[in-house]
């Protein structure tokens, strides 16, 4: 099949190719102000992005010059929602937003119902979805994961290598090889490093060489903190016994929690234990709805550290956003 190039775009996809793939095609809602309705642009799905799935962010070209811009994909169709005439000229998705970023199926319909709301294009709402240090990637880095190769052998069968390893190396191994039994095989190769007290990550990479570990690259977020959230003073433990207005509220609110939406407004001065409420609350819900989740408003950033430190010392996922944060501590937050 020979590429057809159509206003500046290699067409590659050309139906007259009777052998090849059916296509498949996108609706995307681009970022920039352009008003298309609910259902966005169509683009063609390349081979390449066989597994696309609708809230990816993904660049497609624009215009007459082909500008690469932004966008989200809003469905997959087998079928263009353009006119017959002009399925050759649909042009293709360039790629993947390079951060892989991807809205979950309740953020989407959330922001259809806004941009329907509102009267707002439905790209720009999308937009605003994700924060700016998450779309640049602030923060992200790429590191290296190892864990041993294949399966590990019992332990009644020895563990001794196919291989001459050094001092260092077999320390390496016989790490990697206790984290493979253990159930959690993988380990960035700069912790194995220290681990096993090698002044570097030759070691490591030695046994990848000879097969021993695998490897594979991983994007993460690296952000500074001056005091980490959980290293906080909390309150004894005497201090939480609830007092009988708290034990009433609590009884309250959750009695409500299954009725749909409901305010309700809990009056007490402050250090009169409203945070203690909300906790239990919580807790309740979470109980019910292992999937669920909770948002808490705080009144003022100077308390963010003092309330965040007794969330954090009551569940295990706890995400903290404000003002004051760098652009890599707002993405490590967001992710």
């Amino acid at each position: 099949m020979i590429p057809v190039t159509l206003g500046g775009v290699t067409n590659l996809f050309d139906q007259t190719d009777s052998a090849a793939a059916p296509r498949r095609y996108a609706q995307v809602a681009l970022e920039q102000g352009i008003d298309v309705g609910p259902v966005g642009l169509t683009y063609v799905v390349p081979p390449e992005l066989a597994d696309l799935a609708p809230g990816e962010r993904v660049r497609v070209p624009l215009g007459r010059g082909n500008k690469p811009a932004p966008g989200y994909v809003l469905r997959l169709t087998g079928q263009a929602e353009v006119p017959a005439d002009l399925l050759t000229r649909v042009k293709p998705i360039l790629g993947r937003d390079a951060q892989a970023l991807r809205l979950t199926d309740d953020l989407m319909r959330l922001a259809q119902w806004m941009a329907g709301y509102y009267c707002a294009p439905l790209g720009m709402v999308l937009a605003t979805m994700l924060p700016a240090a998450v779309k640049k990637g602030a923060g992200t880095i790429e590191q290296t994961w190892v864990r041993l190769a294949g399966d590990p052998p019992a332990a009644t069968d020895g563990c001794e290598p196919p291989v001459k390893l050094s001092k260092l190396q077999r320390k390496a191994y016989d790490l990697a090889l206790h984290l493979a039994r253990s159930g959690e095989p993988w380990i960035e190769v700069h912790a194995l490093a220290e681990h096993a007290q090698a002044r570097s990550v030759a070691p490591i990479r030695e046994l990848v060489k000879k097969g021993l570990l695998s490897a594979r690259k991983q994007s993460t977020v690296r952000a500074e903190w001056d005091k980490p959230l959980r290293e906080v003073e909390l309150p004894p433990p005497e201090a939480l016994k609830l007092t009988e207005a708290q034990r009433v509220a609590v009884e309250r609110l959750l009695g409500s929690l299954s009725n749909g939406f409901s305010a309700h407004l809990l009056h007490g001065v402050t250090g009169s234990g409203k945070t203690e409420v909300y906790l239990r609350v919580i807790e309740a819900l979470l109980a019910r709805e292992p999937s669920a989740g909770a948002i808490v408003l705080v009144p003022e950033i100077a308390l963010t550290p003092q309330s965040a430190g007794r969330f954090y010392s009551r569940f295990d996922s706890v995400a903290v956003l404000h003002s004051g944060l760098t652009a890599a501590q707002r993405h490590d937050q967001w992710r």
